[in-house]
């Protein structure tokens, strides 16, 4: 440990961590309050303004994640309307919850290291991988998931300390992987990880019997699925068990990984080793390094067994799935980040301060080209309910503006990759009819969008004119040329 204790004899290294975290803390509030919105918080309040209309995910449309936090935002629909300004507000109340992994990283660190900086470490790495850190910021299901993930590790972590099986820590274990369940399936992994760590490092080492084991995840697993059940009993009791197959289509049973992802895995393997190189190298080398309870004597392998196994399936999943969703890395990402700092500590000062470098210059290069502000881009969703008869669809490419609106047939947004769906060709046949006939108010498409359907850029030219603003296409009063496809 001769590295270790060489390293935190330079106060300068601490100083300059907690000076990164502290300017890298103060760039999410930013992204909170000012940044750029994701589409996908558009489309998240488009469903809640469904959910009003008794238009439901899986009854009667496409949609990828269960309806529970798009529930949530009602608070913020009935303060603020179908307005532009919901959004802000949204996130500004999202803003103590997206911070709040970032002390139970903290926390998470101080169980496996007692040295004072390996937490900055572990904060500075993973705030550094902006790829990831930016989507914690947003409106999305997981801004709230992780932080029930993260408290359902720490209670785990308390219970594989407790030689005296105190069921009070593995309950409260199970209620937060229950309750992270209601915004998504990810939290499988690590539930599939905590009780591998469960039956391989504490029930055993108590001699239990095998009776007694399975016993025992049998009421963690019973107790897990509470929130599941009653959210799902909640329908029932308001007679509306005609949704009940819809919501579980839609459940965390789902499929965690989609078909025919294999061609996508190069593509994305890439991708993240751009965004997050330092922090995935060193995390990977931290989790060998540590991962046999032998390599460091005084090591709880317990806690680095389970935070290694659910980052590296959490990676595997990030990695497998068809297409770039930076929420999907957050999870690994925040995990390997303990590791990596684990791996540091044994390292010269130079080395460590020459890695938190390398990853911020990585990080700055991503946030060159992200960061924007929100305000141009609510002036054109403003624009766009002005001008549009709200009664009406709109079709959008990727901008989110076709929220608060109907929908034609079962897409929320016009997205290549969901004409894979089973209704791909009644759907692309529903949005030809609409553009030929001018049924859309408006169509929202970048001119340099590259993966529309052949047909359907030619009728959007010829039936809808450009308005002040570029990405915004509005009805043409008078048609020359003929409505057909070429």
């Amino acid at each position: 440990m001769a590295g270790s204790r060489f390293i935190f004899r330079q106060p300068w290294l601490l100083r300059l961590t907690q000076f990164i975290v502290a300017v890298l803390l103060m760039r999410q509030i930013f992204w909170s309050l000012w940044g750029r919105l994701n589409p996908d918080e558009f489309e998240n309040a488009q469903v809640l303004w469904l959910l009003l209309h008794d238009i439901w995910p899986g009854r009667d449309y496409y949609h990828s994640h269960p309806a529970f936090f798009n529930f949530l935002l009602y608070p913020f629909y009935r303060a603020c309307g179908p307005t532009p300004e919901m959004f802000s507000w949204v996130r500004a109340g999202l803003l103590p919850i997206s911070l709040l992994p970032f002390w139970q990283l903290s926390r998470l660190t101080q169980r496996v290291a007692a040295e004072k900086i390996v937490p900055w470490l572990a904060l500075a790495l993973f705030l550094t991988a902006s790829f990831a850190a930016r989507s914690l910021v947003e409106s999305r299901p997981d801004t709230l998931q992780v932080p029930f993930i993260l408290a359902g590790l720490l209670a785990t972590l308390a219970y594989l300390d407790d030689r005296h099986a105190a069921r009070a820590r593995l309950a409260t274990a199970a209620v937060c992987f229950g309750v992270a369940l209601l915004f998504g399936n990810k939290v499988v992994l690590v539930i599939l990880a905590t009780a591998w760590a469960l039956e391989r490092f504490h029930d055993r080492f108590l001699h239990w019997s095998f009776a007694r084991r399975l016993w025992r995840l049998a009421l963690f697993g019973a107790v897990l699925l509470v929130p599941e059940l009653l959210y799902w009993g909640s329908y029932a009791a308001f007679g509306r068990t005609d949704l009940l197959r819809s919501l579980f289509a839609l459940s965390s049973l789902q499929p965690l990984v989609q078909p025919a992802v294999a061609l996508a895995l190069p593509r994305h393997l890439l991708l993240i080793c751009l965004v997050g190189p330092v922090v995935i190298l060193l995390g990977l080398l931290g989790l060998y390094g540590v991962w046999r309870p032998a390599s460091e004597p005084g090591m709880p392998s317990a806690a680095v067994f389970l935070l290694g196994s659910s980052a590296l399936a959490l990676l595997a999943q990030a990695l497998l799935m068809p297409v770039n969703l930076p929420h999907l890395s957050v999870l690994p990402l925040l995990l390997l980040s303990i590791l990596a700092a684990l791996w540091l500590r044994r390292r010269p000062g130079w080395v460590v301060a020459g890695c938190l470098l390398i990853s911020l210059l990585v990080g700055i290069r991503f946030d060159a080209h992200q960061f924007e502000t929100r305000r141009r881009q609510l002036d054109a969703f403003r624009y766009l309910l002005e001008v549009a008869p709200r009664d009406r669809p709109i079709l959008d490419g990727y901008s989110g503006f076709a929220c608060f609106r109907p929908i034609v047939g079962r897409l929320i947004y016009y997205r290549p990759r969901y004409f894979d769906i089973p209704e791909s060709d009644e759907g692309a046949a529903e949005i030809i009819d609409h553009l030929r006939d001018r049924g859309f108010a408006a169509v929202v498409v970048d001119p340099a969008y590259p993966e529309m359907m052949r047909g359907i850029r030619t009728l959007i030219e010829r039936n809808y004119e450009p308005s002040v603003y570029p990405e915004i296409r509005l009805p043409r009063k008078t048609v020359a040329a003929p409505d057909a496809l070429r």
